[in-house]
C-alpha cells in the first residue's frame, strides 16, 4: 500500500533535486533567449511552450530519463524557437510560412461567413468574446479578428475612418483588403440608390403655387 505514495526516500530525493535543476536550468535558457521564449504570440510559440511543460514534468517525476537529457531536450527547443523568431524577422516568406496569418470574423456589423467557416468558429464565440470586452451592441464594433495566437480582439467603431488604410492595424489581415472594398462599393451604391430616390421623389412632387 504504501508504493501508491512512495518507494523509497531516494526517489523522493532524486525528484527533489531533478525539480530544483530543471527549474534553475530553464530560467537560465528562458534569460540567455530572451522573454519572447515563454511568450505565445503564435501557434509555433504555444507549441514550443506546451513540449517544455511536458518535458520539464517528464524529467521530474520519470526516474528512466536522465536529467541531462531532459535539460538538454528543453535548450534545443528554445534554440530551435530562437532561430525561427529571428529568421522570421529578416524573411517575411518564412514567417508567413511559420506564423498563422489574423482573419476578420466580423466587419462592420456583417459576420463573415467564408472565414467563419474555415476557422471552425460560430456567431457564439464571437458574440462571448464581443461580451468579454464590454460591448452591448454590434453597431459599436468595427471589427472582429481572430489573431495568430487564436484569441479574438475586438476593434470598436470610430467616428471618423482612417484616412489613409495602409496606416491602420487591419492592413495585415489576409482578408481586410476585400471586406473593406465590398463595403465601400456597398455603401456608395446605397448612397445612389438613395439620392436617386431623392430626385425622383422631389420630381414627382406637384409645384407649390406662388
Amino acid at each position: 500500500m504504501h508504493e501508491w505514495f512512495f518507494r523509497d526516500v531516494t526517489g523522493l530525493i532524486r525528484v527533489m533535486m531533478c525539480a530544483l535543476l530543471t527549474y534553475i536550468s530553464v530560467v537560465a535558457f528562458v534569460r540567455i533567449t530572451g522573454k519572447r521564449s515563454t511568450s505565445q504570440l503564435n501557434n509555433f510559440d504555444w507549441v514550443v511552450t506546451v513540449a517544455i511543460g511536458s518535458i520539464v514534468g517528464s524529467t521530474i517525476v520519470i526516474s528512466d530519463l536522465p536529467l541531462l537529457e531532459g535539460i538538454l531536450a528543453i535548450a534545443s527547443l528554445l534554440i530551435i524557437q530562437f532561430a525561427v523568431t529571428k529568421t522570421s524577422l529578416y524573411a517575411p516568406a518564412f514567417s508567413h510560412l511559420v506564423r498563422a496569418s489574423p482573419t476578420i470574423l466580423f466587419y462592420q456589423g456583417h459576420f463573415v461567413s467564408e472565414a467563419m467557416v474555415k476557422e471552425r468558429v460560430t456567431e457564439q464565440e464571437i458574440l462571448a468574446a464581443m461580451r468579454e470586452s464590454g460591448v452591448h451592441s454590434l453597431a459599436d464594433v468595427e471589427a472582429v479578428v481572430l489573431e495568430s495566437d487564436a484569441r479574438f480582439s475586438i476593434l470598436r467603431r470610430q467616428q471618423e475612418k482612417v484616412q489613409d488604410p495602409e496606416s491602420a492595424t487591419l492592413a495585415e489581415v489576409a482578408n481586410f483588403s476585400r471586406l473593406d472594398q465590398d463595403a465601400s462599393s456597398t455603401s456608395q451604391t446605397s448612397g445612389k440608390r438613395a439620392e436617386a430616390y431623392t430626385t425622383a421623389h422631389s420630381a414627382s412632387r406637384p409645384s407649390q403655387p406662388e
